[in-house]
């Protein structure tokens, strides 16, 4: 399988990449930094399950549209005109800051990388695999924020559950084609882009946050394995599950006894 990740030079998109090369997958990373991207493919070729899988990286940033589209068309031509069958688009940004002291360009950003950024690479993607009738999946990473709100937040939020609204309206259409879609909803990812949000997130948005990050490599290692389950919407803790639970929309049931247990804790905990 051809394998097409953006936020792929580091973070969740790198450990994502190496576990997908080491179950024998072919793989594009793609992000602004060359010298990040060049870094990153070193270590997925690493992990390569066979000398004959291919790495490649692309430079292009995903928030503009031209060059969404031409790194993915890139990538199928570069790749022997193998269309991508997976797409996992993990390039985000957070500037995690009160409503009333947040710079309006902070907002634009966060919109056009989190959201049209995924808009973008969703498009082309899913009209290859339609041309090609190729089978495949388009995977959103989202994050708590894609269910609940709360302050700190406004610049993120609303661009996560953006997210969440795309990825259940691609469903019903693409089923049609066979093309599955599905959203991740992680907490904390302990990266260095987390580390740079926690420098400027105000105090209390830091104590509701909680204190935990989990490691980018099992955090991966969850999405992944919800993936092979067949789940729509995919969490990597209890606490994003509740809230799974409680606004998972017409997205179909991960399991229906388990649900109907966490709906009612869920009911008693978020009234």
């Amino acid at each position: 399988q051809h394998c097409y990740i953006t936020g792929g030079s580091t973070g969740l998109g790198l450990e994502l990449a190496k576990q997908l090369a080491r179950e024998g997958a072919h793989v594009t990373i793609v992000a602004r930094n060359q010298e990040a991207l060049q870094k990153a493919a070193q270590e997925i070729e690493a992990e390569r399950k066979s000398a004959d899988q291919r790495v490649q990286w692309i430079s292009a940033d995903i928030s503009v549209a031209e060059q969404a589209v031409a790194a993915i068309r890139r990538a199928k031509a570069d790749f022997d005109g193998m269309t991508p069958e997976l797409i996992f688009t993990c390039a985000g940004i957070s500037y995690p800051r009160y409503f009333v002291t947040q710079e309006l360009a902070e907002f634009d950003a966060g919109m056009q990388v989190n959201y049209m950024g995924t808009l973008y690479t969703a498009h082309v993607a899913a009209r290859l695999m339609v041309h090609d009738n190729v089978k495949g999946k388009l995977v959103f990473i989202s994050s708590t924020m894609g269910f609940v709100g709360f302050a700190g937040y406004s610049q993120y939020a609303p661009t996560k559950q953006a997210l969440r609204a795309l990825a259940e309206t691609l469903r019903h259409e693409l089923l049609f084609y066979g093309i599955d879609v599905h959203c991740f909803f992680p907490g904390n990812i302990d990266t260095p882009g987390y580390a740079n949000e926690n420098a400027m997130k105000p105090d209390f948005t830091r104590e509701l946050d909680g204190e935990g990050a989990k490691s980018p490599a099992k955090v991966a290692d969850s999405l992944v394995q919800g993936l092979r389950k067949g789940y729509v919407y995919i969490t990597n803790d209890f606490n994003t599950d509740l809230l799974r639970n409680l606004a998972s929309g017409c997205a179909p049931s991960n399991n229906v006894l388990l649900d109907a247990i966490i709906g009612f804790i869920a009911w008693v905990g978020c009234p």
